[in-house]
């Protein structure tokens, strides 16, 4: 079943992330030389945030209106088209002397860009959620979505290579054109291979499933009986199960803000541990090449646990994979705490790196075993009926955590060291452990076991 999702799933969502993974990380050096203050051009990474929180809603609107497939290539082809008018400005700015040749319209352009390609980013996330909810069956549901988020791992850990041999070859607006040439051929994969989930593709499973269904009438009906003999529950058939009645809307938005008060520190985590591992290294006086090595052997690990964290989920429930994921961070960043509670060392000591390598893989193990938790999590909670409604919703819920994360380590850095900042979520995703531990087994489907 996953095998046939790579090709309309899994490898655009790698070539999406791949794209935007090879301009975010220079997007602030090329605000900056289009005239962009510093802290402006920090103030643009608050971009995605706003989307993720504000816009899930709305466009899940927009999604039950359009259809999934439909939806999925019109965001595809305006990231596209957004990233090649970005390349072409970006590229005429720097060519008349970057800060003095760029003007207002130029920074302007800029802005309304990352805004049309993270609501495209939106569009794309909800629409693949709520696709993969009606195609995966519930067994391997946890499997099909922590696949997702292996592929979007992938795709950010391979695009800041190709971004870095793009810049090498003369070309810093080249980011924006690679972007669009992996979105064109992500939509065209989509537009080729995504079929319809009302006319599944004839199989051995489908034919099974055809027969079973044409043979269950004659054996459920007492006159199939062979000639000669009684049929013993003809007298007494069993009775009718009454199906269990959808959940109101009021009690669906409890259950949702039940479960993100113990997902919401782990998107926290997720979205600040980028900021909060750099300001450790700072402190423990190592250097740009030190947090890369750190953050790339993270990733190597991240991406190593995603099919595991989904066969986790499957077969023990969820909270087999939420639990140690919340708590894993949790560990990660109270290792990194004592690491930054004092002023900034001038040169590091020989125990500083490993001592940053170890929190940082702690912190992987546990962020890995989480892996497609929070997109797996929506679909269990989204009514069928309800479901693309459902799914806007708990977005918009978890994208709070993506946007509070950073400005949580900004106003814990204003007044102490970032070892505080890393301590106070150490504590916030302790008890989101706790709390997921206890709430999701009561939310969530039971383990298959298979």
């Amino acid at each position: 079943m996953l095998k046939r999702l790579i090709l309309p799933i899994y490898l655009p969502l790698f070539l999406e992330y791949a794209g935007v993974s090879a301009y975010l990380p220079l997007l602030p050096l090329i605000a900056v030389r289009l005239g962009f203050s510093v802290p402006e051009a920090a103030a643009l990474g608050l971009i995605q945030g706003l989307c993720a929180v504000l816009l899930p809603i709305p466009l899940a609107r927009l999604l039950a209106a359009m259809g999934e497939r439909r939806a999925l290539l019109a965001s595809g082809a305006l990231q596209g088209v957004t990233s090649l008018g970005l390349g072409v400005v970006v590229h005429r700015a720097l060519a008349a002397g970057g800060a003095d040749g760029a003007g207002p319209a130029d920074r302007l352009a800029l802005i309304a860009g990352l805004l049309v390609i993270n609501m495209g980013l939106v569009l794309w996330h909800v629409g693949r959620q709520a696709y993969l909810a009606d195609a995966l069956p519930e067994s391997i549901r946890a499997r099909g979505l922590t696949t997702l988020g292996g592929a979007l791992r992938m795709g950010q850990v391979v695009g800041p290579f190709i971004g870095a041999a793009v810049i090498a070859a003369g070309s810093t607006a080249g980011v924006f054109f690679l972007h669009t040439g992996l979105m064109v051929l992500a939509t065209v994969l989509v537009a080729l291979t995504l079929l319809p989930l009302d006319d599944p593709p004839p199989g051995p499973a489908s034919a099974d499933a055809a027969s079973a269904d044409a043979a269950a009438p004659d054996s459920a009906t007492p006159d199939a009986a062979a000639p000669g003999t009684a049929a013993p529950d003809a007298a007494a058939p069993a009775p009718l199960r009454r199906p269990t009645p959808p959940l109101s809307h009021r009690d669906a938005a409890r259950r949702r803000i039940a479960v993100a008060a113990g997902i919401l520190p782990v998107s926290m985590s997720r979205s600040n541990r980028m900021i909060i591992i750099p300001l450790v290294a700072l402190s423990l006086g190592l250097g740009e090449d030190h947090v890369a090595i750190v953050v790339g052997i993270a990733a190597v690990v991240e991406i190593a646990l995603f099919y595991p964290a989904g066969l986790l989920m499957d077969r023990f429930g969820r909270a087999a994979a939420a639990v140690p994921c919340s708590l894993g961070l949790a560990a990660g960043m109270a290792l990194m705490a004592p690491l930054a509670l004092g002023g900034h060392a001038t040169t590091p000591q020989p125990w500083a790196l490993p001592a940053l390598l170890a929190a940082a893989t702690v912190m992987s193990l546990g962020n890995g075993l989480g892996s497609g938790i929070q997109v797996t999590l929506g679909v269990d909670l989204a009514r069928p009926q309800y479901r693309v409604r459902d799914l806007g919703r708990w977005n918009s819920l978890v994208g709070v955590g993506q946007l509070a994360g950073p400005g949580l380590v900004t106003a814990v850095t204003v007044v102490a060291p970032v070892g505080v900042a890393a301590g106070t979520m150490a504590v916030l995703c302790g008890a989101g452990g706790a709390w997921l531990a206890r709430i999701l087994p009561r939310v969530t489907p039971a383990p298959s076991r298979r």
